[in-house]
């Protein structure tokens, strides 16, 4: 992926960018719904510039067990600090609301809430906000502090993402996302590591938030 943006590619970045915050906002769809749209938008966005979803930091070749390990050690250890320092009160179940799961056992519910954050959910977060908008954000700007403005850019429109869940589910997704930003620069951007950071996170809290 070029390094740096022609004028046209921030403009469409910037439209690509906006669509991709502000539909499942407008659409009102679930995640299932409006996730394979996005995903199948982006690919035809990237195509056109004749890039792929390896350039953002998603290949197949890259997943094996260091990632799913110490993305998952990452998280348990983030989420238990947040849980302490915030407090239940002021943190949001990630993922989905359990009005998706109205109907069934819970047992089957939660368990059904689980398996789509792993499959769907945190691949096309990271995919979408880690690998897309904070790629195309660097590559936006110039100079050494663009990565740090970058990932605060996309904290920022994460937090935005979730402004269904209220200010506190906005905070929680602006610091969420400002410590996946640094963990995909950790490790030199792949998104494995991310992918299971924020699925072993979700995992986390929603067990101990239900």
């Amino acid at each position: 992926m070029k390094q740096r943006s022609s004028p046209f590619r921030i403009v469409t970045d910037i439209i690509m960018m906006a669509f991709m915050v502000i539909f499942p906002l407008v659409a009102r769809l679930h995640l299932l719904v409006y996730a394979p749209i996005i995903v199948l938008v982006c690919w035809l966005y990237l195509v056109l510039y004749s890039e792929k979803f390896k350039d953002l930091g998603f290949s197949f070749s890259q997943l094996s067990w260091q990632p799913a390990l110490f993305g998952s050690l990452i998280a348990l250890g983030y989420a238990l600090v947040e849980y302490y320092v915030a407090g239940a009160y002021r943190l949001k179940t990630p993922g989905f609301s359990t009005a998706f799961t109205a109907g069934m056992k819970p047992a089957v519910g939660k368990l059904l809430i689980l398996v789509i954050t792993w499959v769907v959910a945190a691949p096309y977060e990271e995919i979408i906000f880690r690998g897309f908008m904070l790629k195309r954000t660097q590559a936006m700007m110039k100079g050494s502090w663009r990565l740090g403005i970058s990932v605060l850019i996309n904290s920022l429109l994460f937090g935005m993402y979730h402004i269904q869940q209220g200010i506190h589910g906005v905070m929680n997704a602006v610091i969420f996302s400002l410590a996946a930003g640094v963990l995909y620069k950790l490790f030199k951007g792949n998104l494995w590591y991310n992918i299971f950071f924020h699925a072993a996170y979700n995992t986390v809290m929603f067990v101990i938030l239900n």
